[in-house]
């Protein structure tokens, strides 16, 4: 207020450092006054030469990175180093930081540790996480995950959220020790309660599985409503699945599609996860046209594996009446996102006719599409087509080059037919012992054919057909 700003004018005039310090953050942060950060720091500089260590600390902090103000991480550790240098254990840790990654200094990990060691004499909170993580990652020092457990303890017991959070993870993942759900769940349990979102979620689903404690779908759903209310789309998508199975609340479709639609429009891609745990009643409920109509909302969101999804749900009728207009329509949209096997499903429906009328030029192009994207079963159509004229014109030459394609991606009816191919010299140049390479290898992938192809083979040998 103005009161407060012309006290600490005052009191700074009759030197007092203190309240030169106040005043120079009163013009730093704005309070009562119009922002100066001119001002701020001829203040913070007069009450650092008065031995006010965290007039330092505030000018470090200020160069490092404050609103509005022109960062100059050399200037900020040289601050730091003053304030380290009266005792100040909160300059200590600004000082880890700073050679931790390499802010205004070079990066030293060793050093940093040191530092972080003297902030932790000091009781900062923030030091005993940096040690935890630097030897739960032997960064700086040599790893060993039981000190870096001890620190984390230590900061818990500050009331650190974020060192819960880590422990709950620690006996969670079984980092360093023996995986014990019960205490991850006791210190996921202390972070939730300092509303932390992440251990919110995991405290849900540790009594929604019974992992750590026993099954209880009422605190499963009462946890999973406090994450989701602090943003949490997976919550969200939780607390729909609880509404529509009736598990810890009174089953209501209409609440466990408006808890959806809030996860979905958090997480688009849930839609469509939504709607296969329904078709394959993964979350104690399978309903295929409800899965139906998660499919069409996913569509929406325009995602390749959505498309391909509605395409199979109206090819095979999966929640709805079959319609092969709509699964051409939707195979086609898929194809255009980059789904190879949904260019194939087009191009083998302009071959039959599914979903209209044939169209072989059409169906050559889709499955050259979808060779050129490395189908090895289009590689081997075309080559086929080509060969009998099955929709395009015969040309010897183009199956040849089609099966070699196919053939060189390993798919044994092609190696022997390109093996034919070169025994008969059709399409290309007669030459048995390329013939030869390439039914070996037909016959070596079980190919039935391969072995009258060697034998045909042999018996030109035997002839003196081969050059011996």
């Amino acid at each position: 207020s103005g009161r407060a700003v012309t006290f600490y004018r005052q009191a700074a005039a009759a030197g007092s450092a203190s309240a030169t310090l106040e005043l120079a953050r009163v013009y730093s942060q704005g309070n009562g006054v119009v922002r100066d950060y001119r001002q701020a720091i001829t203040l913070f500089q007069e009450a650092g030469k008065a031995g006010v260590a965290s007039a330092y600390l505030e000018l470090g902090r200020l160069y490092a990175g404050a609103d509005g103000f022109p960062q100059d991480p050399q200037l900020a550790v040289e601050h730091f180093e003053r304030a380290a240098a009266l005792g100040l254990s909160s300059a200590y840790l600004e000082l880890g930081r700073a050679y931790s990654q390499g802010l205004g200094v070079e990066r030293d990990p060793a050093r940093a540790f040191d530092y972080f060691s003297q902030a932790a004499e000091g009781g900062k909170t923030g030091a005993y996480i940096e040690l935890a993580r630097a030897y739960s990652e032997g960064v700086g020092t040599v790893r060993d995950p039981i000190e870096a457990i001890s620190f984390y303890e230590q900061a818990a017991a500050t009331g650190s959220v974020a060192a819960a959070r880590e422990l709950g993870r620690v006996y969670a993942e079984g980092l360093g020790v023996p995986v014990d759900r019960g205490e991850a769940v006791r210190w996921y349990r202390q972070a939730a309660e300092g509303d932390s979102r992440p251990a919110m979620d995991y405290l849900a689903e540790a009594y929604r599985t019974g992992s750590g404690v026993p099954k209880d779908s009422q605190q499963a759903v009462y946890w999973y409503r406090q994450a989701a209310e602090a943003g949490s789309a997976s919550a969200m998508r939780e607390l729909g699945w609880a509404y529509l199975a009736g598990q810890g609340v009174k089953s209501d479709r209409a609440m466990a599609n408006r808890w959806f639609e809030r996860a979905v429009a958090l997480q688009p891609n849930y839609a469509l996860q939504i709607g296969k745990s329904l078709l394959r009643g993964e979350r104690g409920v399978r309903d295929v046209e409800l899965a139906f109509n998660w499919y069409q909302r996913a569509g929406r969101g325009g995602g390749v594996e959505a498309a391909s999804a509605i395409a199979r749900a109206y090819e095979r009728g999966i929640g709805t009446s079959p319609q092969p207009e709509q699964a051409l329509r939707w195979y086609r949209r898929a194809a255009d996102l980059g789904d190879t096997d949904a260019v194939l499903k087009v191009a083998h429906a302009y071959r039959k006719g599914y979903g209209g009328v044939a169209d072989p030029a059409a169906a050559r192009d889709w499955f050259a599409k979808a060779a050129r994207r490395g189908s090895i079963e289009a590689m081997l159509y075309l080559g086929n087509a080509y060969a009998v004229g099955d929709g395009v014109d015969q040309d010897f030459s183009q199956a040849a080059q089609w099966y070699e394609k196919a053939a060189k991606a390993g798919d044994a009816e092609a190696q022997y037919r390109l093996g034919m191919m070169y025994v008969q010299g059709v399409g290309i140049e007669r030459d048995l012992e390329t013939a030869r390479k390439w039914l070996s290898a037909a016959k070596k992938n079980r190919y039935t054919l391969a072995q009258s192809g060697l034998d045909l083979l042999q018996g030109l040998a035997s002839n003196g057909t081969t050059p011996q």
